[in-house]
């Protein structure tokens, strides 16, 4: 037997986008759920956001106050899904709203304490928004949770020891050992501020660059879709990521990992 579900008002005739609207989300399917506990919140948003990333940063760090004060939870964790890659893959370099939001939304998770990063931009597709690999992404989203909920000691953030310009490189060395190799998609800056490719090679702790001239800026994978062979590794393999150009930093992620560091001063 079959039965009508619950009869709505009928909407206007013209289109209403409410989902989009300010509030809306907020009024029309969180707000009524306070107080229930809640453990923590896997954040997965921003494609919509890319024509203001800049303003991102501030955005997701008052939502997650505001969500701790609704939900009565001041220490509640969140787990921040990092845009993936979305587009053709390009070779070449090119300014990027969508890396420059992944770096809006990585710049929340530093401020934050209570906040994880979850890279997927190895997991996204060309032609689809939504991609499919969600299993890898909820284990980068597990590790964070390992680490803000139950302090497990898990390798999210090696850091840059130290960065140096010698004659016809750059030495960046960092706190882990990368796998050897070669390793494409780094980019320099001379005064101008014009992005070129550069051959990089990692060895024992360091990635080396092989410049000429002046070097004022460094950045790695900074695209919508680096190119499929973009690949800094740490055993046993890794995902390329993107960096940031704006403040001349440049961040490198190793699998379920990130190395981030400003460049040379």
């Amino acid at each position: 037997m079959l039965h009508d579900g619950v009869q709505t008002a009928r909407q206007p005739s013209v289109a209403l986008d409410l989902h989009c609207k300010a509030s809306a989300l907020w009024n029309g399917m969180l707000h009524g759920l306070a107080p229930y506990a809640l453990s923590g919140v896997v954040w997965y948003q921003g494609e919509s956001n890319t024509g203001r990333a800049v303003e991102y940063e501030s955005l997701l760090g008052c939502l997650m106050h505001s969500w701790r004060q609704l939900f009565q939870h001041p220490e509640l964790p969140f787990a921040i899904v990092q845009l993936a890659n979305y587009m053709e893959p390009s070779a070449q370099p090119q300014q990027s709203q969508w890396a420059r939001l992944r770096e809006s939304q990585h710049r929340a998770a530093l401020s934050d304490p209570r906040a994880g990063l979850a890279v997927a931009i190895d997991l996204g597709e060309a032609s689809d928004i939504h991609p499919l690999r969600k299993k890898e992404l909820a284990e980068r989203c597990a590790l964070c949770f390992d680490r803000l909920v139950y302090n497990k000691k898990v390798t999210l953030s090696p850091e840059l020891v130290s960065a140096s310009a010698e004659s016809g490189r750059v030495v960046l060395s960092f706190d882990q050992t990368l796998a050897a190799g070669a390793v494409r998609g780094f980019e320099v800056a001379d005064a101008s501020g014009r992005f070129r490719n550069v051959e990089a090679k990692a060895s024992g702790h360091a990635v080396v660059l092989k410049v000429s001239g002046d070097v004022k800026a460094v950045r790695y994978a900074w695209k919508e879709t680096p190119s499929r062979q973009t690949c800094v590794q740490n055993k046993p393999a890794c995902p390329p990521f993107p960096s940031r150009s704006a403040c001349n930093s440049v961040r490198i992620y190793t699998k379920d990992a990130i190395i981030s560091f400003f460049s040379l001063k």
